[in-house]
């Protein structure tokens, strides 16, 4: 796990909590791609919400504006 991701992961979780704490909400993670190495808890009341890509978009694409979210552990 790079640091990157390292502080991706505190960055997400760390929004969860703040969520979490006003009673719920919405986490929003910008277009990109994310890769999680160990898990996130999502609260109740908490959802996470990434950008759509155009329909039929290739997510391999340098274009891809989309959000996705890789999960790595077991």
């Amino acid at each position: 796990q790079t640091t990157a991701e390292k502080l991706i992961f505190a960055a997400i979780q760390k929004a969860l909590d703040a969520a979490k704490s006003s009673g719920g909400g919405y986490v929003y993670l910008p277009g990109g791609t994310y890769r999680l190495d160990k898990p996130i808890t999502v609260y109740a009341n908490t959802l996470i919400c990434g950008a759509n890509a155009t329909l039929g978009c290739d997510t391999s694409s340098s274009n891809f504006a989309g959000t996705s979210v890789f999960c790595y552990y077991g």
